[in-house]
Order: C-alpha cells, then structure tokens, then sequence
C-alpha cells in the first residue's frame, strides 16, 4: 500500500529565509510603536466574550507611574511575568458576571489604568494526530488549514468529486472518506487503478480529504466525501470526451465541488460546456489545474467568456 504524502517534501531551498528574516525585524519595529487597543471597552456587551472568561480572574494593567487602584484591596494580584500587567483574582462570591462588568467598568475609569479586561480563555488551534501533519505538509500551514479546523472540519454531506486517474478507495486514508465513483476510460463503475503506479488519483483525492485523527499518514483539508471519476488511463492520459463526461457525472450525482488536477493547452468546445453546465445548472463549484509546466499560456479546463 503506498503512502499518501506532499509530492514537495524538501522545500527549504525554495523559501527565502533571508527575507522571511528582514520582513519579521521590520515588523517586529512597526509592532513595538503600537498603541495597546482596550478591547473590553468594544466588547463588555458580548455574550460570546463573556462565555470566553475563566470565571475567576482579571487583568489590569497600569499607566506608568501608576498605582493599584483601592478598588482592589483585599483581591489576590499576582504581576504577570514579562509584562506589566497583574492578575487579579476575584473573591469565589464575587464571581457573577454582572459584578465583573461592574468592577471591570470602574477600573476602565480609573486614571491609573490603561486597561481593564476579563482573564479570558484561549485554545489551541485543532491539531490531528496524523504523523505527516507536521514532517510533510507544509501546503496545510500555507493555507492555515488548522485554523479552519477550528471553525470546521468539513462534513460528508458535501461531496467532492474528483477527476483524474484511478483511486485507491481502500487506503487506509482514504476508505472512510470515500463514496463511489465512475470510470470514463473502462466504461465501468469501478475508478480502482489499473496498476500500482496510477497513483495521482489517490495522492490528491488524499490531499482533499485524507482521513482525520487515524493516527496514520496524512490528513485531507476538510473531512469531506470524495467521489471518484477515472478520466485519465494509468499513463496519466485521458481525451477531453472522458474529462467532459466526468464533469456532467460528478454535477449530476451531486458533487458540490469538481476538482481537476489536469490540463490541456488545447482548448475543448465539449470541455467547456460541460463546465459551463456544471457551473451555471448545477451550481458546482469547478476548480482546474493552472499548470504545472511553467508555461505562460493557460490550461484548459477554463470557463471563457467570450
């Protein structure tokens, strides 16, 4: 069984770190001379704010050269190490919402004080446990793909229908995920690979919607259902009559999304309604390869308006 991993693994010599460098002390300067913004005076009316506090504390923070409002007294404060901030905890029957806001209220007045805020709760960004997630898939971080994880994980009622070469829906990153699928080049509803080397399929039906939290291999963007359409033989090669069937099959069977990891320099008549149908009568969403040969002209497939 192969392995589902990033086809660009060593990227180092590709990544200007020199620049990378420079951009961060610039920003680093810009940063220091920025005002600190009171977001607690913009947001002291959100519920959603409020169900973030760790329903025991607050933070205050002093004008320079001042003091610790009398407000405080008797509260336990603790100055926050490397900033100048304090931690100031609320008594355990001083601890409802209303009284916060309250005193919160009254800091944010107080000449002493350049801000006065809830304790407020952070998470870390969703991380699976698949082990190429943090050794392979730089692309995952390019997109910030955990942050959209936090957010979603992608649902299989959405179903992403892929057209290439045949795929292995019995990997083990990819079986959980996988619907059913059509085969343009055997005339048969089976996009099995014909031999072991068709493995682009695979490789990017993986990097759609690897299976999530197995422990194993890679992890796709969103937990999505793939459906499988086999354009393309096990060279890799396929006619704008399969690419064009694919395209109405996956609109008709439902797929919201159509992902073509192909391309053509020649333009298709045939191609180019298919797209128009499954754009404009389908509403699919049709996402085509720009080329990866580093030719200026474009690929097809293309939507062109003429």
């Amino acid at each position: 069984m192969m392995t589902l991993f990033s086809f660009l693994p060593f990227v180092d010599d590709k990544i200007d770190f020199e620049r990378i460098e420079k951009l961060k002390m610039h920003y680093d300067s810009v940063y220091s001379n920025l005002t600190v913004k009171n977001y607690y005076t913009i947001f002291a009316d959100s519920s959603w704010y409020w169900e973030n506090w760790d329903k025991r504390s607050i933070i205050v923070r002093l004008k320079k050269g001042g003091n610790l409002p009398s407000l405080l007294s008797g509260f336990g404060i603790k100055k926050l190490e490397n900033s100048p901030s304090y931690l100031i905890e609320i008594p355990e029957d001083l601890r409802s919402v209303d009284y916060v806001k309250s005193l919160l209220y009254n800091l944010n007045k107080d000449p002493n004080v350049e801000f006065a805020e809830p304790n407020l709760i952070y998470r870390v960004s969703y991380w699976p446990n698949d082990p190429y997630m943090g050794r392979h898939l730089w692309g995952m971080w390019v997109i910030y793909a955990d942050k959209g994880w936090d957010i979603t994980r992608g649902s299989r009622s959405v179903k992403v229908c892929v057209i290439d070469d045949g795929v292995d829906y019995y990997h083990e990153d990819l079986q959980a995920n996988y619907g059913y699928g059509k085969d343009f080049v055997d005339n048969d509803n089976d996009p099995y690979p014909v031999r072991a080397e068709e493995l682009h399929g695979t490789h990017v039906a993986g990097t759609i919607a690897g299976v999530m939290d197995n422990g194993v291999g890679v992890v796709g963007v969103a937990q999505n259902l793939i459906l499988s359409c086999r354009a393309l033989n096990d060279e890799g090669i396929g006619t704008s009559a399969a690419v064009a069937q694919c395209i109405r099959w996956c609109a008709d069977t439902g797929a919201k999304v159509i992902n073509m990891s192909l391309g053509s320099p020649a333009p298709s008549s045939e191609v180019e309604s298919a797209v128009n149908y499954a754009v404009d009568t389908a509403r699919v969403v049709a996402i085509a390869a720009a080329g990866n040969d580093g030719a200026s002209s474009l690929n097809i497939p293309q939507r062109i308006r003429r």
